[in-house]
């Protein structure tokens, strides 16, 4: 290895051109060999590159991992490889083509201090982060039906790339100190994964960092010492639901085009911008009432309780949104008062038995008839709360459960 004072100061380390020349050519040996490669030449290759991880660091790991699967598959040293992930394997190669002059470098006399510290934790229910900084940014999201089926490394390791995603713009060239309670992830992300599902998103979490001239030093943390992110994880967001796409496109081609949704979640979206209640990926500005609507033409399905805040916003915003409109004045002000508090009650029996309330079933309002039947004193009340299921199942474009 080489080892020289640049005139600035800095002192870098770097693999001679003797060896860098002798990696270009054992790659370029493999690409002549496609489709017929043996296991040998490809161990020549990653060998060569791991060898230079004093210098170029853990990304020798990342990104060498589809190589390795490979190369665990083969019959014999000299027979030729299956590949099963070859658009991976010719991707890792290539990357090392065309980057392993931009890497071949390391400075030895540079500290780099973490800008931010980030806490993540998941659930088997959602996932969350949070920042330590004088305001606090906090990401959560819900899994999806088939991402609670993950295994917890998977869950856990995807939290922190859906987090960083969120947070790639704001902290674009700084240094994060990332705090997590799962000691896989912290090994995954530091040196890939022989697992697919675990090593794509490895590459993601990179792939940011790269692209956003992100540093992390993540560090395994006791879960006692995790509790706020263990929190957020475990908060069951009963308001992240949408409206049909069919309702939506019908509303839009009303009065649309909409511009931005601005009660959303990367998971709900109906528009490319949206505003949500916690940090997400890609959302364009975190609570809604702090941005001005004016100029714009709004999607607006808020949550049945903040219905008469965003009508209040959009008056003086002066703004345009024609739904809560639209949909509001088929009630009158008292009719829409009962249902409102008749569904509020709903929800909250739902939410102590961690059920959805949109879009809700017939025999989960079936249940909750029963229940409120041993108390409720006229036939009216529970036709009360039946209408109002009907009415905030209509405003969202579900089917009437009742």
């Amino acid at each position: 290895m080489n080892t020289y004072p640049c005139p600035t100061e800095i002192y870098l380390l770097s693999i001679p051109q003797r060896r860098i020349d002798e990696l270009l050519k054992s790659i370029h040996n493999v690409f002549r060999e496609i489709p017929y490669i043996s296991a040998r030449n490809l161990a020549q290759v990653t060998g060569r590159i791991i060898s230079m991880s004093p210098v170029i660091g853990n990304i020798t790991r990342i990104m060498t991992r589809y190589c390795y699967m490979s190369i665990e598959s083969r019959m014999s040293w000299d027979s030729y490889l299956v590949l099963e992930s070859k658009s991976f394997v010719i991707s890792e190669l290539k990357f090392w083509l065309d980057n392993i002059a931009n890497v071949n470098f390391k400075t030895l006399n540079q500290y780099s201090q973490s800008h931010v510290m980030i806490y993540s934790d998941a659930s088997s229910i959602a996932a969350g982060a949070c920042t330590v900084e004088l305001e606090s940014k906090i990401f959560h999201t819900m899994w999806k039906s088939s991402e609670m089926l993950e295994s917890s490394t998977w869950r856990e390791l995807k939290a922190i790339e859906l987090a960083l995603m969120s947070y790639q713009y704001a902290f674009a060239g700084k240094s994060l100190k990332w705090l997590t309670d799962n000691q896989n992830c912290v090994r995954i992300v530091q040196a890939g994964s022989m697992k697919e599902n675990l090593q794509d998103i490895a590459i993601s979490i990179f792939s940011i960092c790269l692209q956003k001239g992100i540093s992390i030093n993540i560090q395994w943390i006791p879960r006692g010492e995790n509790s706020k992110a263990d929190y957020i994880s475990k908060i069951i967001d009963y308001e992240d639901w949408g409206v049909s796409e069919f309702f939506y496109t019908f509303i839009n081609d009303l009065w649309g085009p909409y511009t931005v949704d601005r009660f959303a979640s990367s998971r709900n979206a109906k528009l490319e911008r949206f505003n949500s209640l916690f940090w997400n990926v890609n959302t364009e500005a975190v609570d809604c009432f702090t941005q001005n609507w004016s100029g714009e033409i709004n999607w607006i399905v808020p949550p049945i309780y903040l219905v008469s805040r965003a009508i209040k916003h959009v008056i003086a915003c002066k703004a345009k949104a024609r739904l809560p409109e639209y949909c509001l004045s088929s009630r009158s002000l008292n009719t829409r008062k009962k249902y409102q508090y008749a569904f509020n009650a709903f929800c909250k029996w739902t939410k102590l038995h961690n059920i959805t309330p949109l879009p809700s079933s017939d025999y989960t309002v079936s249940l909750y008839l029963i229940h409120i039947s041993q108390s409720a004193k006229s036939a009216s009340k529970i036709n009360e709360v039946i209408y109002a299921i009907s009415w905030a199942h209509k405003l969202a474009g579900f089917n009437n459960p009742c």
